[in-house]
């Protein structure tokens, strides 16, 4: 097989089960491609000027940017999916998860990111595994 065959064949998108006790179910997360994690991005861009929110401050410290909310939101539209790993890449699901409890949302959130290994904490992980 070549090496080609070998990466398109693999299935390295991971599915993951969430209880969300909160919300009396349980709901699933998948591993985001590297072209999902693009198009997760530009959504979030396309939101910002959309609804005209503060351009996210690159210094975490000052708190002048977009309520974290609308960030979460629009990453768990790009994470959450069904048992079977479909997406329905929802951006009406946004305000609807902006509603909810801001716990319940972060424990979705932090459990996406951990999922893509994205942030200071992933690096850590992947520095403790190695």
């Amino acid at each position: 097989m070549s090496l080609l065959t070998t990466i398109a064949a693999a299935n390295d998108l991971k599915v993951e089960a969430v209880e969300v006790p909160e919300w009396g179910t349980t709901l699933h997360l998948k591993t985001m491609s590297g072209k999902l994690r693009e198009q997760c991005f530009a959504a979030w861009d396309k939101y910002v000027e959309e609804h005209k929110l503060p351009k996210p401050s690159k210094d975490e410290k000052d708190d002048k940017g977009a309520d974290s909310t609308h960030f979460q939101a629009v990453y768990l539209v790009h994470s959450l999916c069904d048992e079977n790993g479909v997406l329905p890449l929802d951006m009406s699901l946004v305000p609807v998860l902006r509603e909810k409890s801001p716990a319940t949302l972060a424990k979705l959130f932090d459990a996406a990111v951990k999922l893509n290994r994205v942030g200071s904490a992933a690096v850590e992980d992947a520095s403790k595994n190695s």
